[in-house]
C-alpha cells in the first residue's frame, strides 16, 4: 500500500501518509526480544514491521529503540501535591490541570493511562 491509497476507516478520501522508521532496534512485546527492523506507520497505525520495507517518507532510527506505547495503570493526573485545589476551582476546571501532566507522560512514551484518582478515603 502506498500514500495514494485512501484513508480507510475515516470515511474520507484523503491519502494515507506512510512513514518508514528505518533501521531501529524494535522491541517485540510478544517474545520480549529486541531485533533490528523497520517499522511502517500508516496514518496513525503501525502497518508493518520487518526488514527492507519502504514508504513515502523515511526517518533514520539507527541507534534508537522502537517500542509500542507504554501503559501507566496507576497515575494521578489531576492531583495537586496537597490533595486540595489551592485556587478553589470547581472540579470541572481542576481537570484542566491534567493537560501538562498528560503531555509529559506522552513525551515519555506513555500513550494510555488509568487515573487512580486523588487518593481520598472515606471521611
Amino acid at each position: 500500500m502506498r500514500g495514494s491509497d485512501v484513508n480507510r476507516g475515516r470515511g474520507d478520501n484523503r491519502p494515507v501518509k506512510r512513514v518508514l522508521l528505518a533501521g531501529g532496534s524494535v522491541f517485540d512485546v510478544r517474545s520480549g526480544e529486541v531485533s533490528q527492523a523497520d517499522v511502517v506507520v500508516e496514518g496513525e497505525r503501525i502497518a508493518a514491521v520487518g526488514r527492507g520495507l519502504d514508504a513515502d517518507e523515511a526517518v533514520d532510527c539507527a541507534g534508537s529503540l522502537l517500542v509500542p506505547g507504554f501503559i501507566d495503570c496507576h497515575t494521578h493526573v489531576c492531583m495537586t501535591p496537597a490533595h486540595e485545589d489551592p485556587y478553589g476551582l470547581p472540579r470541572s476546571a481542576r481537570s484542566l490541570s491534567a493537560v501538562p501532566v498528560l503531555a509529559a507522560l506522552l513525551r515519555s512514551g506513555v500513550t494510555t493511562v488509568r487515573d487512580a484518582g486523588i487518593g481520598r478515603g472515606p471521611r
